[in-house]
């Protein structure tokens, strides 16, 4: 009858040991499952946060190449309105000057 007792307790507890490993084993899994997912996210995060720097970066130099584009045309404007006001106004005294 003891060995019995001790039978049915052992049983128990390996029944009781069996049930209670395999639930900490899943919350192992889902907490490896869950740092993966994290790990996968901050690299993801890291990544973007990599690309909006690059866009931001390209953009300030697109915006300084039309700063200069754009000062090269005023200039370009200003030299060319200017020497076409001048040709204009020696145009006009030569003809002035012919009547």
């Amino acid at each position: 009858m003891l060995i019995v007792q001790i039978l049915i307790i052992f049983i128990i507890g390996f029944v009781f040991g069996y049930f209670t490993f395999s639930i900490i084993s899943s919350k192992n899994k889902s907490s490896k499952a869950l740092k993966e997912e994290l790990r996968v996210v901050k690299h993801e995060m890291e990544q973007y946060k990599q690309d909006v720097a690059d866009h931001f970066s390209c953009t300030t130099k697109l915006i300084n190449q039309i700063s200069k584009d754009c000062n090269k045309l005023n200039s370009h404007m200003t030299n060319s309105s200017n020497y076409l006001i001048d040709s204009n106004f020696h145009l006009l005294e030569s003809l002035n000057k012919d009547n």
